[in-house]
C-alpha cells in the first residue's frame, strides 16, 4: 500500500513535509546543543539546511509559488534559534494539496 503511494503527488508532498519537519527537529537539536555546549553544535544546522535544500530543488520546476518552498527557504536561511518557533508555525501550516479540485478530476 505503501509503495503504490509513494509515486503519487501526494506521496511527494508527505515525503517533503516531512523531510521539512525532520529539518525542525536538526534546529531544536541545534538549541540543545548550543545549551550543552558542544563541541559541533552547527552540525545540526548543516543537516537542517541540506534537507531543505533538497526540497527546494525538488519545487524547482514548480510554475506556482509553493509554501513547502518558501517554508524551506526559510529553514535555508535560519540564523537564531529564537526562529524556530515561527518557523514551525509556519511548517506545520502547508497545505498538503495546493488544489483540491485536482482531486475531483476524472482520470
Amino acid at each position: 500500500m505503501a509503495g503504490e503511494f509513494a509515486g503519487t503527488l501526494a506521496g511527494k508532498r508527505y515525503r517533503q513535509l516531512a523531510a521539512l519537519v525532520e529539518s525542525l527537529s536538526h534546529l531544536a537539536a541545534w538549541r540543545e546543543a548550543i545549551r550543552s555546549a558542544e563541541l559541533d553544535a552547527d552540525r545540526h544546522v548543516r543537516a537542517a539546511r541540506m534537507l531543505a535544500r533538497e526540497v527546494t530543488e525538488e519545487l524547482a520546476q514548480s510554475p506556482s509559488p509553493d509554501p513547502m518552498a518558501a517554508a524551506a527557504a526559510r529553514i535555508f536561511s535560519v540564523s537564531d534559534f529564537d526562529e524556530l518557533s515561527s518557523l514551525a508555525a509556519v511548517v506545520l501550516a502547508i497545505p498538503l494539496i495546493r488544489n483540491p479540485l485536482s482531486l475531483c478530476a476524472a482520470p
